[in-house]
């Protein structure tokens, strides 16, 4: 957090989103907190609109292969940490997603 604080959200976000995409549940999950923090902390507003990309399509795949419990964790942390981002271009993405099954 002390260099996300040095050198800015954008920064660490950036170089850490595409982990989203990692095989392993557990290090995607680490990932997502990872980013949870950064944002709670610092805000969204030096993130631009590709890094804002990366992070929806990230969360996304992410959302898509996790648990159901996870999935409400990281359907809150894009509610309430990228509130620059138009929630019901969220809500159509994410609504398709929750009548997966996941077996």
């Amino acid at each position: 957090m002390e260099i996300a604080t040095k050198v800015g959200a954008a920064e660490i976000v950036g170089r850490v989103v595409d982990d989203l995409k990692d095989e392993a549940e557990q290090y995607r999950k680490m990932v997502m907190e990872t980013i949870d923090k950064i944002m709670s902390s610092l805000g969204a507003s030096d993130v631009d609109s590709r890094l804002e990309e990366q992070l929806i399509d990230g969360i996304l795949y992410a959302f898509q292969e996790q648990t159901t419990e996870v999935q409400m964790y990281f359907q809150t942390l894009l509610c309430n940490n990228l509130a620059c981002i138009s929630r019901s271009v969220l809500v159509c993405s994410l609504e398709p997603m929750n009548n997966v099954r996941h077996g």
